[in-house]
C-alpha cells in the first residue's frame, strides 16, 4: 500500500506519495480506492475504485555516459595530449563526485597504457558537462604508431547507476610520433661557376620540420663528382649553426675554398649535410643531405683574347702602317705582363714563314678588362706585292698560364701590299 487520504465532501487534489524503494523497475498502475475500510454505508459499494493508465517505474539513480570524446589527429610522445570530453547524466538522480580514467590504446596490438585520471564534479540529473583534460603521453610509447584514447567514467565505482555498461567511450585514431627535431637542407644555391683554389660562396637554408626544437649542430659541405655522398668526396668546409625552433628555417652564406689541386675544367656538385656530427636525435635521420645541380669548375687563370684587329686595306712595301687592336682578359684571374706580336702572313695560318712586324708589351690586365691600342709598324721593302693578312698573337712569349692556350690568335681582314 502506497498511502491513504481522508476526504470530506467533493474535492480534487494532487497527492504526493513515495514509491517504496523495494519496488522493482517495471510498468505499474495506480489503484485509487475510496472508503477502503467501509466506514461509510453507500448506495453503491462497487464504484469506489479507479485504475490509472500504465506507468513505467524506474530506479532513482544517476546514469553517467560519455556523449563526446575529441582528441587531436596527431600528437607526440612525452608531450601533453588535450582530451575534450562531454559527460551526460542520463539518470533522474544527481551524480556525486566521481573519478574518470584515461588510457591510450594501440590500434595495432590493443595494448593499453594508463594516461591518468581526473576528478569529475557532481552532476545534476539529466545534466551535461564538457571539460578538457590534458595528460602527457608516455615518452616510452612505441612510435611512430596509431593510437586512440579510451575513457572510463566512474572508474572507482563510487556511484550506483541505472546502467553500469555505458561508462566507456573510445576516441578516433591519433598518429603519435616522437617529440624530436628534424633538420633538413631545404635550399642550396651556388654561383654560376667556380675556380680551383678560390673561395666559393654557398647559400643554404636549413629547416627544422620536426615538432621539437633542435640544439646547435654542424653543417658540412663536400665536393663530389656525382650526386652521392661517399668516401671519395672532398670536404670543402663546415660551420656551426645555432639551434632551430620547431618549424623554423634560416638561410646563411658559408664561404669555403676549393682545393687548388681540384682537377679542372670539370663539372662537380656540392653536397650539404645538416647535423653532420649527429648532435641531434631526429625524427628522420635520412633527410639531412641535399645535392646541388652540376657546377662547372675552371682553373683560376686569365684568358687573353684579341677581340678586335684592324689594318688598312692597302699598304706600300717599305712604308709605315697602323694596326688597331683590342685585347681582353676573359678569365677569372688577373693577367700579369705579356706581349702581343704582329705578323704579316700570306695565308690564314700562323707559321714559321710569317714575317714579324712588331711587338707590344702589356703590363698586365685585370679579370674582365680590355685594352685597346693603335700600333705603327713598317712593312719591309723586301715584301713582294700581293694579298696578305695581319696575324696577332696574344701572350706570344707564353708568360701567362691561361684557361685555354688555343685562343690567343686573331687574323685581320685581307690587305694588299703594293709598291
Amino acid at each position: 500500500m502506497i498511502g491513504a487520504l481522508a476526504i470530506n465532501g467533493a474535492s480534487a487534489a494532487a497527492t504526493s506519495l513515495v514509491i517504496p524503494v523495494s519496488v522493482n523497475p517495471g510498468d505499474y498502475r495506480i489503484l485509487a480506492v475510496v472508503d477502503p475500510d467501509d466506514a461509510v454505508a453507500e448506495r453503491n459499494e462497487s464504484n469506489n475504485f479507479r485504475v490509472s493508465s500504465p506507468m513505467p517505474v524506474t530506479l532513482y539513480r544517476p546514469d553517467l555516459t560519455l556523449t563526446a570524446l575529441k582528441v587531436p589527429a596527431a600528437a607526440q610522445s612525452g608531450r601533453p595530449l588535450a582530451i575534450t570530453h562531454t559527460v551526460h547524466n542520463a539518470g533522474p538522480a544527481p551524480a556525486s563526485a566521481s573519478v574518470m580514467t584515461f588510457f591510450i590504446v594501440s590500434d595495432a596490438t590493443a595494448d593499453s597504457v594508463l594516461l591518468g585520471t581526473r576528478k569529475l564534479g557532481a552532476l545534476s540529473g539529466h545534466g551535461t558537462s564538457t571539460l578538457t583534460t590534458s595528460l602527457p603521453i608516455p615518452a616510452s610509447l612505441p612510435v611512430p604508431a596509431a593510437y586512440h584514447v579510451m575513457t572510463v567514467l566512474d572508474s572507482a565505482q563510487q556511484l550506483t547507476e541505472l546502467d553500469e555498461s555505458n561508462n566507456m567511450l573510445t576516441s578516433s585514431s591519433i598518429a603519435v610520433t616522437a617529440y624530436r627535431p628534424d633538420l633538413t637542407v631545404t635550399d642550396l644555391v651556388l654561383p654560376a661557376k667556380a675556380q680551383a683554389g678560390r673561395p666559393l660562396a654557398i647559400t643554404h637554408t636549413v629547416s627544422n620540420i620536426g615538432p621539437a626544437p633542435a640544439g646547435a649542430f654542424v653543417i658540412r659541405f663536400y665536393l663530389s663528382t656525382d650526386d652521392r655522398l661517399d668516401t671519395n668526396d672532398v670536404l670543402l668546409g663546415a660551420r656551426s649553426l645555432a639551434g632551430r625552433a620547431a618549424g623554423a628555417s634560416a638561410a646563411a652564406i658559408t664561404t669555403v675554398t676549393v682545393p687548388a689541386g681540384t682537377v679542372v675544367p670539370a663539372s662537380y656538385r656540392v653536397i650539404a649535410v645538416a647535423d653532420a656530427l649527429e648532435q641531434q636525435v631526429e625524427l628522420d635521420e635520412s633527410n639531412n643531405v641535399m645535392v646541388s645541380d652540376p657546377l662547372p669548375f675552371i682553373a683560376y687563370r686569365p684568358e687573353i683574347l684579341i677581340t678586335a684587329l684592324g689594318s688598312p686595306a692597302v699598304v706600300q712595301a717599305g712604308r709605315p702602317m697602323v694596326i688597331s687592336h683590342t685585347v681582353r682578359n676573359a678569365g677569372p684571374a688577373a693577367a700579369g705582363p705579356f706581349v702581343i706580336r704582329f705578323f704579316l702572313s700570306a695565308d690564314d695560318t700562323p707559321d714559321a714563314g710569317d714575317l714579324l712586324l712588331g711587338t707590344r708589351a702589356v703590363g698586365g690586365l685585370g679579370a674582365g678588362l680590355s685594352s685597346a691600342a693603335v700600333m705603327s709598324v713598317t712593312v719591309p721593302a723586301t715584301v713582294a706585292t700581293g694579298t696578305y693578312g695581319i696575324v696577332a698573337v696574344a701572350d706570344a712569349a707564353g708568360q701567362q698560364a691561361e684557361l685555354d692556350e688555343t685562343h690567343d690568335v686573331a687574323l685581320s681582314s685581307p690587305l694588299t701590299v703594293s709598291r
